[in-house]
């Protein structure tokens, strides 16, 4: 495992301490006239500086009706109202079609301080997503690093309320494509690529797609959306998105492209970490209830052993309905090199990881745990509803690595406390719904959720994952922490495959228990005479194929009645079948009952009739 060194860290805070601290001083020497709402259209892939800041015109000389980008950012900080900065630079005729127009600043552009929509999809021939798996927007604005200088950030929002940035491929940056920081609320961050080409198959790498956070109060910003326009493809880079510091709160990450290309199906992973959520930020929501909030998170780490989702000495932040370790379909082998997601909370001193929710995502296919708790101070993490499968290691796994024992009452202390698992003992399908057996130990008189799941078959330890979520009771432990459960789901589960738990306390949950085999009653096929035939013998065979799929049925296990009278037959356990040669019978109808019960207790019984007439 590849984790982040202590250098490394600190060498990323000072580097960001101080491109805070430059641009605050930029801030210091700024006034702003007020000025009613302005389009500001760029027409040159120029970098010149406005002539005039305080003249509401962008332009860069007398003589030169001429708008580059960092003329227009200088305009829209020097009014208050909320300006939008258009695009439409010619192309260059030298060049067949209609290209990429490619924005190189040196140095790095102003901060942008001032409510403002960037557009990059007014530039003639560029158009946003419109499809609900992959993305085929059209950028033609891109913006190149390669100028901007050491610490150069592509867009850095401070303090710009209720702003958007949409539309562009953002390449190149030193440190990260796009930074909000110190007051930013309310913006919005949609429909660009960040990290790759304007083709979206291609990495040219940023440090950092985009950083919210880190100074301040930078809360209710949107990366991403719930419409198909809103997609963000944020790849190649060193990191894909950070949200960072105590003031980076009720922040989401929404609807984006993590880590694959753009069709969502391909690998073009961020090395480290694709989304990381740190030092004290709270109420973030990465995904969402509804199916366009989904984030696709997969094909991550491969360079720096990063994980899909890491949460570090932050609380309360929430993981819902993502994609991570699929491709964009659900399906393909995308995982993260690490784990799927990774909460750490080290202790008293650095911070603590407690209560963030993991739910309702899809977590596969990752070459670490599914999810890894690590910490004594996480607890009261909750992961729940999930789809857990194909991970190189756990499920879920508490540290220390590896399934940790259930312990009486669940007295021992660590990561979610080392919550104790489910025990179950047995696992049926039958009617439609799947029928569980199982205890539970604990603290005595609390209260539990335990959730159950199906898959094909347990991981190498024997515990589960949990591919399919069945459904969950609630229980509460007696006196002496102790409940047992027998709960039908209304889910089937086939025969063979396994079914495995978790358990939920206040404390955080389980990793998932051992798992059963799920087991179903004895099949009765093949049933003679055929029901409701016609026989011309007094003396009919009767018989039938009576079949556990899971045990060997004894002759003991099995009950024949004709005309609701107890008979003797015959069984053959190699083949199945039960027969017997009838008393006489009477002309008339007549009917054979059998009842088969396995050695899990499931009862099957068929009864069928037939008529007995003269030849």
């Amino acid at each position: 495992m590849v984790y982040a060194t202590e250098s490394e860290l600190t060498r990323r805070k000072v580097v960001r301490l101080a491109v805070v601290a430059l641009l605050v001083i930029g801030l210091m020497v700024i006034t702003n006239p007020v000025y009613a709402t302005t389009t500001f259209t760029v027409n040159s892939t120029g970098d010149e500086p406005d002539l005039n800041s305080t003249d509401g015109v962008c332009k860069i000389s007398a003589s030169r009706n001429v708008c580059t980008f960092r003329a227009a950012i200088e305009q829209a900080d020097a009014t208050t109202g909320a300006d939008t900065i258009n695009f439409d630079i010619p192309d260059d005729p030298t060049v067949p079609g209609n290209e990429v127009r490619t924005i190189r600043p040196a140095p790095a552009l102003p901060a942008i301080t001032e409510p403002v929509a960037i557009n990059g999809y007014s530039q003639p021939g560029a158009s946003p997503n419109t499809k609900a798996v992959g993305d085929n927007a059209v950028l033609k604005i891109e913006l190149d690093g390669a100028n901007a200088g050491a610490g150069a950030n592509g867009l850095s929002l401070i303090g710009a309320r209720d702003s958007m940035v949409r539309g562009l491929v953002l390449t190149g940056f030193p440190e990260n494509g796009i930074f909000l920081n110190n007051g930013t609320t309310g913006t919005e961050i949609e429909g660009n690529f960040i990290g790759t080409d304007a083709t979206g198959a291609m990495a040219q790498r940023n440090n950092t797609g985009v950083t919210i956070g880190f100074a301040g109060s930078i809360s209710n910003n949107t990366i991403g959306g719930t419409s198909t326009a809103a997609r963000n493809l944020i790849s190649g880079n060193d990191f894909g998105v950070e949200i960072v510091g105590l003031g980076a709160n009720s922040n989401k990450v929404e609807g984006n492209y993590i880590g694959t290309k753009a069709n969502g199906t391909e690998e073009l992973g961020n090395s480290g970490d694709a989304v990381r959520i740190e030092d004290g930020a709270s109420g973030n929501v990465v995904g969402g209830a509804v199916t366009g909030a989904r984030n696709v998170i997969s094909g991550n780490g491969f360079s720096f052993g990063g994980s899909g989702v890491t949460i570090a000495l932050a609380s309360g932040n929430t993981l819902e309905g993502n994609f991570i370790g699929t491709g964009a379909n659900g399906t393909g082998d995308l995982g993260n090199k690490s784990h799927g997601v990774f909460i750490e909370g080290a202790d008293i001193i650095a911070g603590d990881a407690t209560s963030n929710a993991i739910v309702r995502n899809t977590i596969a296919l990752n070459g670490g745990d599914g999810v890894r708790v690590r910490g004594a101070l996480s607890m009261g993490n909750q992961i729940r509803s999930n789809s857990i499968f194909g991970n190189t290691g756990l499920g879920i796994d508490l540290d220390p690595g590896g399934p940790t024992p259930n312990d009486p009452n669940d007295a021992d202390t660590g990561p979610n406390g080392l919550q104790n698992f489910p025990l179950l003992t047995s696992a049926s399908s039958s009617g439609g719904g799947t029928n569980i057996q199982g205890s539970f130990d604990g603290f005595p008189n609390d209260t539990v959720i335990v959730q159950f799941f199906a898959g094909p078959a347990a991981d190498s330890s024997g515990f589960g994952e949990g591919k399919k979520y069945l459904g969950q009771t609630t229980a509460t432990t007696d006196d002496n922490g102790d409940v047992g459960f027998g709960v039908s789901v209304p889910s089937a589960t086939a025969a063979g495959q396994v079914v495995s738990a978790t358990a939920s306390t206040m404390g955080g949950t389980s990793e998932f228990s051992a798992a059963v085999t799920v087991n179903t009653a004895p099949g009765i096929t093949n049933p003679h005479p055929k029901p409701g035939s016609k026989v011309r013998t007094r003396q009919p065979a009767v018989g039938a194929t009576v079949h556990d799929a899971q045990t060997n049925l004894a002759k003991s296990n099995i009950k024949l009645f004709v005309d609701g009278r107890a008979r003797s037959f015959s069984y053959d356990q190699a083949t199945d079948r039960l027969s017997r040669l009838s008393n006489k019978l009477s002309f008339g109808r007549h009917t054979v009952k059998i009842v088969a019960t396995d050695a899990q207790g499931l009862e099957a019984s068929r009864k069928w009739g037939f008529k007995v007439v003269r030849r």
